[in-house]
């Protein structure tokens, strides 16, 4: 693999990792086949249903000028059945830059990001990650780990909703997933999200420019401008156009993603 792309995907209900990227476990110290690739926006999702000891992105054996840079990631199980990671970096893994990943993960994983120093893994730099769970190892040598950002209400900064939202499917593809796979709702606002006031948050469209879009409590019917309340009870409305939504008035901080269905 040689400046392979893989970006913009949707990954969702695999029995084994989502992506795999790279070979040769440690063995091939001095290879420079695999080298320049990317994996970036994509949206992995319930990965690890039958299978364990990987996560959503797995990488073995070392790729030179590689990037694995602002996937959002969410559903990884516990390790219950064996060991569950948000991202496995396995044998011999090296010179990997792995950047800005959201993941929305089980707190019973075993590492957040499998990159221990075991298995001659190497030179790599994995920063600003932002997690639901802080669980990692020793770091390898000639490397550079930030200790992941906690959210564990997954209630992402602004920052982490937009590499969310960013992810996955592009909008000139949205009609390949079916809408028993990707709601709309989900489509429209794929993550929770807290904000300043007045502060603008991109959403997606729904499809339909005549649809308006409303944030509200879980099982509301009936829609009435300023009729809800944030998190913490606080009264609060947010003001939308088909693709932008703001926050009114000030005491308004966070909002939440329900599931639907």
């Amino acid at each position: 693999m040689d400046t392979i792309k893989i970006t913009n995907n949707h990954v969702q209900s695999t029995a084994y990792n989502g992506i795999h990227l790279g070979w040769g476990w440690r063995n091939f110290t001095d290879s420079t086949t695999c080298k320049n690739n990317t994996v970036s926006n994509n949206r992995i999702i319930n990965t690890l249903t039958r299978l364990h000891d990987s996560g959503a992105i797995y990488t073995i054996g070392q790729m030179p000028g590689t990037n694995i840079n602002q996937n959002y990631v969410r559903g990884i199980p516990p390790a219950t059945s064996g060991p569950t990671y948000g991202l496995h970096n396995d044998e011999g893994t090296a010179y990997i830059n792995e950047n800005d990943n959201v993941l929305d993960i089980d707190p019973g994983v075993k590492y957040t990001i499998n990159c221990e120093d075991f298995g001659e893994k190497h030179d790599l730099t994995i920063l600003r990650t932002y997690a639901t769970v802080s669980k990692m190892g020793v770091n390898p040598p000639n490397s550079k780990i930030d200790p992941p950002v906690v959210v564990p209400d997954n209630v992402w900064p602004l920052t982490q909703y937009n590499t969310c939202l960013n992810s996955g499917i592009q909008e000139a593809y949205r009609d390949i997933i079916p809408a028993n796979l990707l709601s709309t709702p989900d489509y429209v606002f794929p993550a929770s999200c807290a904000a300043a006031a007045g502060t603008g948050m991109s959403i997606r469209s729904s499809g339909n420019s005549s649809n308006t879009v409303w944030f509200a409590p879980a099982g509301t019917t009936s829609f009435v401008e300023g009729g809800y309340n944030d998190e913490s009870g606080r009264n609060c409305h947010i003001d939308c156009c088909p693709s932008r939504c703001r926050f009114v008035p000030v005491v308004c901080s966070k909002f939440t993603r329900h599931e639907v269905g």
